[in-house]
């Protein structure tokens, strides 16, 4: 997990969260995003909005992860929330998304957008962990699942 290390740091993981739509999440990862990035709350959430639009976030398996590059970002942020309850996000499996994850790099980052985007969207194709993260109480306890593969690696 080393690697995982390196590509991606989650500056917030945010457990059993109560959203019942996903304009509200949106809203909810933009005023964190802000703060983390010293950018426009009202931008990023726009942007969430408009990608949200144009392309489906949802990849299936209860899964949503949104990424964005954004041209002032001076370094990247990623967020992971669960969700209490699932919300439609027009995923392709058509199954409501209770794991949702956003990936939000530097225009100039190159690579490492793709990079850490494919690590997030790696762990999260994983059956074992997701079930891990559904049941995690705490952001600690999600740390901990993404840090050490411990038991769900072997079960996948």
């Amino acid at each position: 997990m080393k690697d995982l290390e390196k590509d991606v740091h989650f500056d917030l993981i945010a457990p059993c969260q109560k959203m019942t739509a996903r304009k509200p999440l949106f809203q909810m990862l933009a005023q964190q995003a802000s703060a983390h990035l010293r950018l426009p709350e009202q931008t990023i959430f726009q942007r969430l909005v408009d990608k949200d639009t144009s392309t489906g976030s949802g990849i299936g398996g209860g899964v949503a992860i949104e990424h964005l590059k954004m041209h002032r970002a001076r370094r990247p942020f990623t967020a992971l929330v669960t969700l209490e309850n699932p919300v439609d996000f027009d995923a392709v499996d058509n199954i409501p998304v209770d794991i949702v994850c956003l990936v939000l790099s530097p225009e100039s980052d190159g690579p490492y957008h793709l990079r850490r985007l494919s690590r997030v969207s790696r762990l999260l194709k994983n059956e074992a962990l997701c079930e891990k993260l559904r049941t995690a109480q705490s952001a600690s306890e999600i740390e901990a699942l993404l840090l050490d593969p411990g038991e769900w690696l072997l079960a996948a």
